[in-house]
């Protein structure tokens, strides 16, 4: 059974693992995505590299907005300016806090 730790929560955008099998969940309001370890260091490196004011587009509604791609290539998010700081810090803090947890296991 999972046992849920909390890695990082930056408004809308929360992160945990299971400390037993190694998923790790980012939910963003009403999307979860289930990362093994490694895939989500992927992910969050990929963040890392990705600028929002060279990738953002104009949506319908007039808002700017960047399309991240995930691993179902069907399924891609969006993120205004304002959310997109919050997946960058809330992705950064969450790989900190994994170390941490591994760190204490020691």
């Amino acid at each position: 059974m999972c046992e849920i730790k909390g890695l990082s929560a930056i408004n809308d955008i929360v992160i945990c693992h299971c400390i037993h099998c190694k998923v790790v969940f980012f939910w963003n309001r009403n999307v979860i995505i289930n990362f093994k370890e490694e895939e989500f260091r992927a992910f969050s490196r990929s963040i890392e590299k990705m600028e929002f004011d060279q990738l953002a587009v104009v949506f319908p509604d007039e808002r700017e907005r960047m399309i991240v791609p995930t691993a179902d290539t069907n399924i891609n998010l969006s993120f205004d300016k304002e959310e997109w700081k919050d997946v960058q810090a809330a992705t950064q803090e969450a790989l900190c806090m994994q170390e941490v947890y591994e760190l204490m296991k020691l």
